[in-house]
């Protein structure tokens, strides 16, 4: 059976099902991660790293634009000394910049065939940071105790967009309290 597809916005007018259009030929992704890791000073450890990613369409249009391309990541922690030896504290600071996506919207209205009418939007998640903090007592060989404070300042953000014309929401702040036992 042959049927006529009508196509508005990339979406089969009849069915409401999405396409997918190829980016084309002639795509370069350029770019680079370096990371360092290591102890600064005795007790203290650091990790930092940045990625960069750049993906052109052949015209030299940017290609990927629902990834940011730019992404640091910086973590720490530190083994107290003297008295305080038992604890290790610690945080991260993970920033990325800006990324958007092209999406299609409903205005609430219908055609004349009853199918809903939408609109191209751009949803825009603009760069953010988000702050983690961690803290460990070691009471003894076995025992030790854990508190993580994910997203510290409860930054909200999209974790992604554009996804099946929606987005999906980081992360909001969590804290967590782990015991744990070793044999």
């Amino acid at each position: 059976e042959f049927r006529r597809v009508l196509f508005r916005s990339g979406v089969d007018i009849e069915t409401g099902e999405q396409f997918y259009t190829s980016g084309g030929k002639g795509n370069k992704v350029q770019g680079f991660e370096v990371e360092a890791s290591g102890e600064v000073l005795p007790d203290w450890n650091l990790t930092a790293g940045y990625t960069y990613t750049h993906a052109l369409k052949g015209n030299k249009q940017r290609n990927v634009v629902d990834q940011p391309m730019n992404l640091l990541r910086v973590s720490t922690s530190y083994h107290l000394p003297g008295q305080w030896r038992a604890l290790t504290v610690g945080g991260a600071v993970n920033w990325q910049s800006d990324f958007y996506a092209f999406t299609n919207r409903p205005t609430g209205d219908r055609d004349a065939e009853g199918y809903l009418i939408t609109e191209r939007a751009k949803v825009t998640q603009q760069a953010y940071t988000v702050v983690n903090l961690m803290s460990r007592y070691q009471f003894d060989d076995h025992l030790s105790a854990s508190l993580n404070i994910n997203n510290l300042f409860d930054k909200k953000y999209y974790e992604r967009v554009g996804f099946y014309n929606g987005v999906y929401w980081g992360d909001p702040r969590s804290v967590t309290l782990a015991l744990d036992w070793k044999l």
